[in-house]
């Protein structure tokens, strides 16, 4: 995913924990989130949100909030791969949702 596109996505997680999107860009993001952790079980929900906060805080600030600390902070399950997947899978959603790529066709 080009660089462009995780910074858009920075931006608008910036502004929505700031409480300053619309309500289209604030259904934008939660439907984004919905896309991390799809493979995780209702039994495993407190794993799947606390990688829901770990890939939105690297969003964020990838600098404060690398993958190796949040691993620590959050026991992540998920490997270093899988956790960038579940970034990107997060961007892409959002970027889809609000018109800035076109979405994948699925098959």
């Amino acid at each position: 995913m080009e660089a462009e596109i995780k910074n858009a996505c920075k931006g608008i997680l910036q502004a929505y924990e700031a409480g300053l999107l619309s309500d289209r860009y604030r259904l934008a993001v939660r439907n984004a989130v919905e896309t991390i952790g799809q493979d995780y079980t209702a039994a495993a929900g407190p794993a799947r949100d606390r990688l829901v906060r770990a890939v939105t805080l690297n969003l964020l600030n990838r600098k404060k909030y690398p993958y190796d600390k949040l691993r620590a902070l959050y026991g992540l399950t998920v490997g270093k791969r899988r956790f960038e997947e579940e970034k990107t899978a997060f961007c892409a959603a959002l970027a889809a949702d609000i018109g800035l790529i076109e979405a994948e066709e699925k098959d």
